[in-house]
């Protein structure tokens, strides 16, 4: 019988940093997409909020390479 513990998977949030740390005019990371103020506090963060960040770099990324 499973519980809903044995339910639940939890994706752990890995540094995306490409050692390529280049800041745009904007303040963002041109390697990874993440703001200055999301690499400051990476090591701070909780997984949930790193997941955030995360997710905030992936639309950064998207957006830019829009046409």
């Amino acid at each position: 019988m499973n519980t809903a513990n044995e339910d639940h998977i939890e994706v752990v949030a890995t540094s995306p940093c490409t050692d390529n740390c280049c800041l745009d005019e904007q303040g963002v990371c041109l390697g990874c997409y993440r703001s200055l103020d999301e690499i400051n506090r990476w090591f701070q963060s909780s997984n949930q909020e790193r997941l955030v960040f995360l997710k905030n770099a992936y639309l950064r990324q998207k957006a830019k390479q829009a046409p």
